[in-house]
């Protein structure tokens, strides 16, 4: 029975460390092929997604998909409806925040539009891609996670609700916006309490995918057509 077990922690482990070398090399090529002006944002998306993995399972791959939630759950139609859910969710959350930044005159999601408008393709594709995978692999397989099993209690699932969310809100720092701030916030929420119901990071990841695409394709229609009204 030892023995058994042993070959089998030995094969799982080998399983590992093969998929950690095909997921190392298939990064290192992205980067490499990235313009260089985006290789570092690029290197800090995939080390979310390593780096939450990695720390999701103490190096083991197989316990760290278990423990993020990304085996594909028994139910394809709780999944969907989770999904719809939270791309709902996301939509309100964008609408409620542009009308209460604009009703005082602070709305400022122009900033975002803008810089959004002068990534190239490539860039484009990956935000709506790898970018939303590796991000709730981090922020709400991980990160979440982790802090709802240290938050004892009945309000532990939210304190690390809010604390995870803060944190993602902050990645968005760099477009200058204070309304995609507090929406990332808001958003951060919502996934992170359909993670937990759902039992699935798997909504959440494409929840998110379909709103940035929604929201880059918005963008590019409206510098196509000439007029942006935000």
């Amino acid at each position: 029975m030892q023995t058994g077990a042993l070959a089998e922690s030995v094969g799982i482990l080998k399983k590992s460390r093969a998929v950690w070398a095909l997921l190392l090399l298939a990064s290192a090529a992205f980067i490499y092929f990235l313009e260089k002006e985006w290789q570092p944002s690029a290197i800090f998306s995939l080390s979310f997604l390593l780096g939450g993995l990695y720390f999701s399972g103490n190096g083991n791959i197989w316990k760290a998909l278990r423990f993020v939630g990304l085996f594909w759950p028994k139910s394809a139609k709780k999944v969907v409806f989770f999904s719809v859910a939270a791309l709902v969710f996301c939509v309100s959350c964008a609408i409620f925040v542009s009308a209460v930044f604009s009703f005082f005159g602070i709305l400022d999601s122009g900033k975002v539009a803008k810089k959004i408008s002068e990534l190239p393709a490539h860039i484009l594709l990956f935000s709506f891609t790898a970018a939303p995978l590796s991000e709730e692999i981090f922020f709400r397989g991980f990160l979440f996670r982790a802090l709802a099993k240290k938050f004892k209690g009945r309000y532990g699932v939210l304190l690390a609700a809010l604390l995870s969310s803060a944190l993602f809100s902050a990645l968005h720092f760099s477009y200058g916006s204070l309304a995609q701030l507090a929406v990332a916030f808001l958003i951060g929420i919502g996934f992170c309490l359909i993670s937990h119901f759902s039992g699935s990071l798997w909504p959440a990841v494409l929840a998110h995918s379909a709103f940035n695409f929604i929201s880059v394709s918005i963008i590019l229609l409206c510098k196509a057509s000439g007029y942006c009204p935000f």
